[in-house]
């Protein structure tokens, strides 16, 4: 069933319920539950029950799952190297050792260049990125909307750009269904390579993010925003400057990713599963800082816990966001309302470079519509 004009109405009255409530969750939950009226012949009881029906069926595909177990855990050790003292020993290891860093523009850069150099996922990207450029960004009086900003439009951008992650592995299984498909044709790989100097949205924002750095530029609402006031400690005088115990837990988790995409992909990177692969480094990386810090008593057993616990819930709200947002993607997706036909685009036996092309409204197609 073709619904016309309503398929793209959803997603427009969920816009226009966000501006009005300034609520996600609300304007999501409306724009869900608009999508469902319209699903089961506008029937409102009928609508209710398949929105919270909707959301446990979510609970029933594993990566969803994964994901979320990632959001919740992920908050538990950014609280565990909070309440350990690790930033604070870091900011102060900075501090003494590194006094370029120790500024506005270095603490903006070095948010930058963690962005760059860590791009086997992006939300370990900006995890990484926020928690060690955060204290440094409060100390030397830089917004945290500056903060935010910087980690999201270097995290993703790199990890489309350099592909030997997750977002790789999903790019090469879009181009490999493609090509099964005789939509397009080549060699996987090679069409994904050649696609890189296309991908035009990911290399202009860290370019222009680079110049909003270096010329320390502020974008609309970004100029209103005020520093959060930098604390120092009580304990100050007792924190020992040593990056160990910040950086170390972050290497683990870092390089836990890909061993997970090497595991699960039997061997490829390229296939191996990004939920799967994140899910097992923050559970690792959390084993790893019970047995780095509670034998050096930088936590208790309770304490460890304690801040687990604490961290799982800071988390809870963004979590809540996650669940409603899949959900209004599946929704949207039920509607089916465009179709790119085959026909479109194949051209039996064209070169690699007019191939490429193509490619971009192949994923948006496969990734919005599933086929």
């Amino acid at each position: 069933m073709e619904y016309g004009i309503l398929s793209i109405a959803i997603p427009i009255l969920t816009i226009i319920l966000a501006i009005i409530t300034k609520d996600v969750i609300v304007s999501l939950i409306g724009g869900i539950f608009a999508g469902f009226l319209v699903l089961n012949a506008y029937n409102p009881a009928t609508a209710f029950v398949a929105l919270f029906d909707g959301v446990i069926g979510l609970f029933a595909e594993g990566w969803i799952v994964k994901t979320l177990l990632f959001m919740l855990l992920i908050g538990a050790i950014i609280n565990l190297l909070s309440i350990s003292g690790a930033v604070e020993s870091f900011v102060a290891y900075l501090s003494k050792k590194a006094k370029r860093i120790d500024s506005p523009k270095g603490a903006m850069l070095l948010a930058y260049i963690i962005g760059i150099l860590i791009f086997i996922e992006s939300s370990i990207t900006a995890l990484v990125a926020g928690t060690v450029a955060k204290p440094l960004f409060d100390k030397n009086g830089v917004s945290r909307e500056k903060l935010a900003y910087i980690c999201d439009s270097s995290s993703s951008p790199i990890c489309t750009l350099i592909p030997l992650n997750a977002w790789g592995a999903l790019l090469l299984g879009l181009i490999v269904t493609a090509i099964d498909a005789q939509v397009i044709s080549g060699d996987a790989v090679s069409l994904l390579i050649a696609s890189i100097p296309y991908n035009f949205y990911s290399i202009f924002t860290l370019l222009i993010l680079l110049a909003v750095i270096l010329w320390d530029w502020e974008i609309g609402p970004m100029k209103h925003a005020k520093a959060v006031p930098y604390t120092v400690p009580d304990t100050q005088s007792n924190v020992k400057a040593t990056p160990y115990k910040m950086l170390l837990p972050l290497l683990v988790m870092i390089l836990t990713v890909p061993l997970g995409l090497y595991l699960t992909g039997d061997g490829d990177i390229f296939k191996g599963s990004g939920s799967t692969s994140v899910y097992y480094a923050v559970i690792v990386t959390l084993f790893f800082i019970y047995a780095y810090f509670v034998p050096t008593k930088a936590l208790t057993h309770k304490g460890f816990f304690k801040g687990l616990y604490d961290g799982m819930a800071h988390m809870l709200p963004v979590t809540i966001i996650l669940v409603f947002a899949l959900l209004i993607g599946k929704v949207i997706r039920t509607f089916r309302y465009s179709r790119v036909p085959s026909h479109s685009v194949r051209r039996k036996h064209q070169p690699c470079y007019r191939t490429t092309t193509y490619l971009p409204s192949v994923f948006y197609h496969r990734i919005f519509y599933g086929d």
